[in-house]
């Protein structure tokens, strides 16, 4: 696995090359976890050179979001295969990522937010509707 790190002001991106396997979880996770608390906003993860992600990638993935919902940043993913999307799919971690098509949406955040977050938002929406009237 070859990574390549472009830090900016608002976040920092990391291009996968490779396999993501289970022997390189932990160096995937060291990796990204000092990116994200370096960043300010978050980290852009893009998978269009990455063939392969491990279930134990895909837990450390959905951890880093949730940690990303709890620490008001961001992780979102772009170029995802579609073999790679219909994995997230089906083990039902796409439900809780920012999954984005281009690098370019990715860098406006201009990408589908996890359902579990749209419904809280939608949830808190409905609670300060109530409160107005």
């Amino acid at each position: 696995m070859e990574h390549i790190i472009e830090k900016n002001d608002d976040y920092t991106l990391i291009r996968f090359c490779g396999s993501l396997a289970s022997d390189l979880e932990e160096q995937v996770r060291s990796i990204l976890v000092n990116l994200f608390e370096q960043s300010s906003n978050g980290v852009i993860v893009d998978l269009e050179k990455s063939d392969f992600v491990s279930s134990n990638v895909l837990g450390l993935f959905f951890s880093l979001s949730h940690l990303a919902g709890e620490s008001n940043k961001k992780i979102t993913f772009c170029n995802v295969s579609e073999d790679l999307k219909k994995i997230f799919i089906i083990t039902g971690i796409a439900k809780h990522l920012h999954l984005c098509r281009t690098e370019s949406e990715a860098r406006a955040f201009d990408c589908v937010l996890p359902r579990s977050i749209g419904r809280a938002r939608f949830r808190a929406r409905r609670k300060e509707a109530a409160r107005a009237v």
